[in-house]
């Protein structure tokens, strides 16, 4: 017995009911800004762990001074954060223990 999905597959899907494409376009636009989001914290991660650990960056203001030397991109960082990926990546061990966060 053939389902609806299988006639969506197939490219017979039957017509919308009103309103549902319009829903169908905000849980895209949702989904795309979720994604920006996240794909926006796994670089301020990567940026902090790469200028820590293959930079040599041992201070915050190295962090800081490292990130924004990078490219124009990093800029979109604030202070607050590059404070609170150095503060993650640090309390998660994937920094030298000796490290600390030395800003006000």
């Amino acid at each position: 017995m053939a389902t609806e999905f299988d006639a969506g597959i197939q490219g017979k899907a039957p017509p919308m009911a009103p309103g549902r494409a319009a829903l169908i376009v905000l849980m895209d636009r949702c989904l795309a800004a979720f994604l920006d989001s996240f794909i926006t914290l796994l670089e301020l991660l990567g940026t902090v762990h790469w200028v820590a650990t293959r930079n040599g960056a041992t201070t915050f203001d190295e962090v800081m001074r490292e990130t924004y030397a990078w490219n124009r991109r990093k800029f979109q960082f604030t202070k607050h954060h590059l404070g609170v990926a150095w503060d993650v990546l640090h309390e998660k061990s994937w920094l030298s223990d000796d490290r600390q966060r030395q800003y006000d």
